[in-house]
């Protein structure tokens, strides 16, 4: 497919406000992708060429490339950045009042793009920066005005048309005739909605967990207080609510990916924890959640603004590693060797974690974690909690499934009312 194309209906998409209009435009278009060009046209729809996965590009940088690209000065990309406030528009412009143009201008396709733009997260090391440029320019100085304006969004992550998540997945399923709830369960087990239109479009509506590939975690509600959330459920568990980072531990052999709850993947900034998981968990695959938390020399729990400076290194780390050391504090078990374990109530879930994890005190531990429906048990944890400098708590109803991606209303968080 021309990338020309795509871009006429990034066209289409900005210049509509309404959903239904966005939903029909996109459905449209995956109902006339083949089968080779679905899964890429989707995430480029999207604006994104991998799940969850930065370029490493930011508006200093692509403004050396706009200069670099249409032999512009630095003075030129600011004045017009600033009457238009979008860098994609600040392109386009310089495209159409481009003094030399390519004679034979070889015409993009969704393929090259994607194929091109996917390779700059891969770009590290010495001359990175100069290599992203030289990628980035490539496309730009044989892209239109038009393309060069969503190119420059895209590498950005900055589309500005109004697709979310909502809008695709509706379009998937109009395009190939399936439930949107039935697509919504896809893209909460897979994470990738390309690879969801892929198995709509051949009508085939379920998929199974595979341990290395992020699913969606299941998420909590706010409850009032501590005794409406106990009276919500008939058999409940209750468990701090750590002020940490959530994360998803998959585990295969000796192979351990370690991903956030935005589905990025953190294993190379918590090495610690990678270690961890193949000495304490006993299990040939599994996929493990819990929470990492910054702590102090005496375990006492730090702000989550530390931890995000372990979340956000790239480098160095060994030495933050050092700096700021974390503790993990596991409390959910969704595969075990093979089987899915979504579909099974939380009693068993939780007891099979405890038969597989190996503690290690204040560094990989399942997570505090009481059986009650005694308040005074439940408010005394509740306080003890707050006393260790976490959050709170999370009310868990004992007999319910792990439902990925969703706030069903299966836990409740009760956190200090200040």
């Amino acid at each position: 497919m021309r990338y020309s194309i795509l871009a006429s209906i990034y066209e289409k998409l900005e210049a509509t406000s309404k959903k239904l209009e966005k939903r029909d435009i996109l459905a449209e278009l995956y109902a006339k992708c083949s089968e080779a060009e679905l899964h890429i046209v989707v995430l480029l729809s999207m604006g994104t060429v991998a799940t969850e996965q930065e370029l490493g590009i930011a508006n200093e940088m692509m403004r050396r490339i706009i200069m670099r690209t249409y032999g512009v000065t630095e003075k030129d990309v600011v004045k017009k950045f600033r009457e238009t406030g979008d860098l994609g528009l600040s392109a386009e412009f310089f495209v159409r009042n481009r003094h030399q143009r390519t004679l034979a201008r070889k015409e993009l396709t969704v393929e090259h793009v994607f194929d091109n733009l996917r390779g700059l997260a891969d770009i590290g090391g010495s001359g990175s920066q100069e290599k992203k440029v030289a990628l980035v320019s490539e496309l730009l100085s044989a892209a239109s005005p038009i393309e060069a304006r969503y190119l420059v969004r895209t590498v950005l992550g900055e589309m500005r048309i109004g697709v979310a998540a909502g809008i695709v997945r509706d379009a998937i399923a109009k395009a190939f005739g399936q439930q949107a709830g039935d697509v919504e369960h896809l893209s909460h087990v897979i994470s990738d909605f390309g690879r969801v239109a892929e198995l709509a479009k051949k009508g085939r509506m379920h998929a199974e967990i595979t341990v290395g590939v992020p699913i969606k975690v299941m998420l909590a509600e706010r409850a009032k207080d501590l005794k409406s959330a106990m009276d919500e459920f008939s058999e409940t568990a209750i468990e701090t609510k750590y002020d940490g980072f959530r994360i998803s531990i998959h585990k295969s052999g000796n192979d351990v990916k370690i991903f956030s709850r935005r589905l990025d993947d953190v294993t190379n900034q918590f090495p610690e924890i990678a270690q961890w998981s193949r000495e304490c968990i006993r299990a040939r695959e599994c996929i493990t959640e819990g929470e990492a938390v910054a702590i102090d020399r005496h375990g006492r729990p730090l702000p989550f603004q530390k931890l995000s400076r372990r979340i956000q290194r790239k480098y160095d780390i060994d030495r933050m590693v050092k700096e700021i050391p974390v503790q993990v504090n596991l409390f959910d078990l969704v595969y075990w060797n093979g089987e899915s374990w979504m579909k099974r109530p939380l009693r068993e879930r939780w007891s099979k974690l405890k038969s597989i994890i190996e503690s290690k005190r204040e560094k990989f531990q399942l997570a505090d974690h009481i059986e009650t429906k005694d308040f005074d048990k439940a408010n005394a944890f509740y306080k003890a909690a707050l006393a260790a400098g976490q959050e709170g708590v999370i009310i868990k109803n004992l007999d319910a499934h792990y439902q990925p991606g969703k706030r069903v209303g299966f836990w409740l968080k009760v956190k200090q009312i200040l």
